[in-house]
């Protein structure tokens, strides 16, 4: 008789025990795959050689991977690869990305103060690639001129006194 119970005991620990263990394997595995696997969000699976020689050929696929890759670095750095693919192979995001480029990075607390504060020839130039964007088809680039025109009426933003 004891063997029926040390038979049912195995199968009733057995069971929950390898259970167990297979979750246990399951988990250092994920563990071992995701560490060796996991890459920043927004590394390229490509090498930066490959995506810019792409770009140069006119591959869009190849200039949203290196625009996403271009996230992580410091702002105004993708603007040769948007100017390269507007001016050359008339993409029309490039015209939008050129903007954004030119523009940098903007804390919404001094957007209004912002624009004014860029020199004349480079809001020209940035005038310049809305336009083009527009003339393109993209929605985006007349509301963008709309609001740059409405600040510049406004005029210069008073100095901040919160100081």
């Amino acid at each position: 008789m004891a063997a029926p119970k040390r038979l049912m005991a195995v199968a009733t620990y057995g069971a929950t025990g390898l259970l167990g263990a297979l979750l246990v394997l399951a988990y250092q595995r994920l563990e071992r795959w995701t560490c060796a696997e996991a890459r920043p969000m927004n590394t390229p699976s490509h090498s930066f050689v490959e995506l810019q020689s792409g770009v140069s050929r006119g591959n869009v696929a190849a200039y949203h991977e290196l625009r996403t890759a271009y996230l992580d670095m410091e702002p105004g750095a993708f603007l040769p690869w948007a100017l390269l693919m507007a001016n050359r192979h008339r993409y029309r995001p490039a015209y939008l990305d050129v903007y954004y480029a030119l523009d940098g990075p903007v804390d919404s607390s001094s957007v209004a103060r912002h624009w004014l504060s860029i020199d004349p020839d480079t809001r020209q130039l940035m005038r310049h690639y809305l336009r083009k964007a527009a003339g393109a088809g993209d929605a985006t680039a007349p509301k963008i001129l709309a609001a740059l025109d409405s600040r510049e009426k406004l005029g210069p933003a008073p100095p901040d006194t919160a100081n």
